[in-house]
């Protein structure tokens, strides 16, 4: 494999330049690295960061939801993505694909 391919293929197969998918990657780490730093704080002192890190995983699912919605993952057939699950696409209240346990409404047969 070419050394231009190990730094190329993945952002191409999120539609994604070089830079782009960097900037983006940046951006996750540093919400994550919030996240874990409040979760550790709210664990000693529970009166501190009380939402933060759920609000955060809340607008990181929001921005996920919107890209893939923008730009679906593109990959060669034979190419499965590590840690990705099927998963069951539901509609909201709202007929918005969602994949949230928070979003899925619960049916009751008779």
């Amino acid at each position: 494999m070419k050394k231009h391919n190990l730094f190329t293929r993945h952002p191409q197969e999120v539609r994604m330049s070089y830079l782009q998918h960097a900037r983006f990657a940046l951006m996750l780490s540093l919400q994550t690295c919030s996240c874990a730093i409040g979760s550790l704080v709210h664990a000693f002192l529970p009166f501190l960061f009380v939402t933060h890190t759920s609000r955060t995983i809340r607008k990181l699912q929001d921005i996920f939801d919107q890209r893939e919605q923008d730009q679906p993952l593109t990959l060669p057939a034979n190419r499965e993505v590590p840690g990705r699950h099927k998963t069951t696409i539901i509609k909201n209240q709202h007929g918005n694909k969602s994949k949230r346990k928070s979003d899925i409404q619960s049916v009751t047969t008779t």
